[in-house]
């Protein structure tokens, strides 16, 4: 990021000023972030998956007004901040017609709380910042202040000592005692030089949110006038002798680009807007409940296995079970007359009969001992066949036999891969 070369005994003044806040608005984030930007409109903050609550409108407490009841932030085209805290009773017109409720961005120099001053010039404030943004005499730079709304004290007035946040004493020949006073910081003057016009609107500016009320002219459409992806309705209200009626108009939010979400819903392949839910719901890596039963939860019990050519009649009895995406397979079978060669089919069962999540994109190899010769490196190597495109059954097939017309048993668990 671009920044000044900051040093003592350099002296900055307007212009370097103005382009240090220059550098920090064309920042590399902040770029980056404006970007990045899909759409401009009301940040939604709201958790879970309803409408969210920011800049939300409802009738007031009061008759005849309307309410926000969340702090609420939107986003504008020129990178500005829409800030507006929630509020109760905010009067609406009572003329019977329908408006619709506007917000756009706006600077406010005024400073956070109230407070009240005596004769003598001490302030004592309430949800204030005085340390914040105030200096006294003792720092040889003291700020100025004046009142917004007092009615009494509208002189500029310096600032003598900051005590703390909510204390502060001010210089002046006489003042009247007042309270709930909101002000606005001037900043320091030279000794003699008086307010100009530009430093008697304030030093800070503050995002703010400019509320405005438009009349309807066509019945249930939005009015002219509103300038795109810089201001943006909120709702449309009408008060008939007191009582507000409210509807909710809130369309646009601000949207960040994610690549790997776009990546997903470039494939045309959301829930709401393809006719193939299934497709849709494999790119998005959604699972339905019966996936998730199936996968972790379900029991198929003990379920025997169709005989193979290469397990004799006799003595067959080949058992499969799937509890979610384990698998276990167990029994004994002879080969007595059986077709043992490799690639026999063992034994076999339908996946509609055992599940899904049976199949393996791998063979699963094991071998079966010789039930009357455990002293001996004899038996039969079979495998479970991995499952391709188009098998409808899972089946266990002969790798290698011995063939010596025996007994053979064996137990194989596997996870689904």
């Amino acid at each position: 990021m671009s920044k000044l070369n900051i040093n003592r005994n350099t002296f900055l003044e307007r212009e370097e000023l103005l382009r240090f806040q220059k550098f920090v608005l064309n920042s590399p984030v902040n770029k980056a972030f404006l970007a990045n930007t899909l759409s401009w409109g009301i940040v939604g903050t709201s958790s879970g998956t309803g409408t969210p609550e920011d800049f939300k409108i409802e009738s007031g407490t009061s008759s005849g007004t309307i309410k926000m009841l969340k702090d609420s932030v939107a986003i504008t085209e020129s990178g500005l901040l829409i800030e507006k805290l929630a509020f109760d009773n905010l009067s609406a017109p009572s003329d019977g017609n329908w408006h619709w409720v506007k917000i756009g961005h706006k600077y406010s120099n005024i400073e956070e709380g109230t407070l009240s001053i005596n004769a003598n010039g001490y302030l004592t404030g309430t949800n204030t910042k005085f340390t914040e943004v105030l200096r006294g005499q003792s720092t040889e730079v003291p700020v100025k202040i004046k009142f917004v709304d007092s009615s009494n004290n509208t002189s500029t007035y310096e600032v003598v000592n900051v005590d703390d946040d909510v204390n502060a004493l001010l210089a002046g020949d006489s003042f009247t005692a007042e309270s709930n006073l909101r002000y606005i910081v001037i900043g320091s003057i030279p000794l003699g030089d008086t307010v100009t016009s530009q430093q008697d609107q304030g030093l800070y500016f503050y995002d703010d949110c400019e509320i405005t009320f438009v009349q309807e002219t066509i019945a249930d459409t939005e009015p002219g006038g509103k300038v795109e992806n810089e201001e943006f309705w909120l709702a449309r209200v009408r008060n008939i002798s007191g009582t507000v009626t409210v509807e909710d108009k809130r369309e646009e939010y601000w949207t960040f680009y994610n690549k790997s979400l776009d990546e997903k819903l470039d494939k045309e392949a959301n829930l709401s807007d393809v006719a193939d839910v299934e497709e849709a719901r494999q790119n998005l890596g959604i699972m339905t409940m019966a996936d998730v039963d199936e996968s972790f939860f379900s029991d198929t019990g003990w379920r025997v296995m169709d005989r193979g050519v290469a397990a004799a009649t006799s003595e067959y009895d080949i058992k499969i079970r799937r509890k979610g995406s384990v698998t276990t397979i167990t029994g004994k079978f002879g080969n007595n007359g059986a077709n043992s060669s490799p690639g026999a089919i063992l034994a076999s069962i339908p996946y509609a009969t055992i599940g899904e999540s049976a199949k393996t994109t791998t063979n699963i190899y094991f071998t079966a001992p010789v039930v009357d010769h455990l002293n001996r490196n004899r038996g039969v190597y079979a495998y479970v066949k991995s499952w391709v495109q188009g098998d409808a059954n899972l089946e266990i097939k002969i790798l290698k036999s011995d063939e010596t017309k025996d007994l053979y048993c064996f137990t194989i668990t596997y996870i689904n891969s």
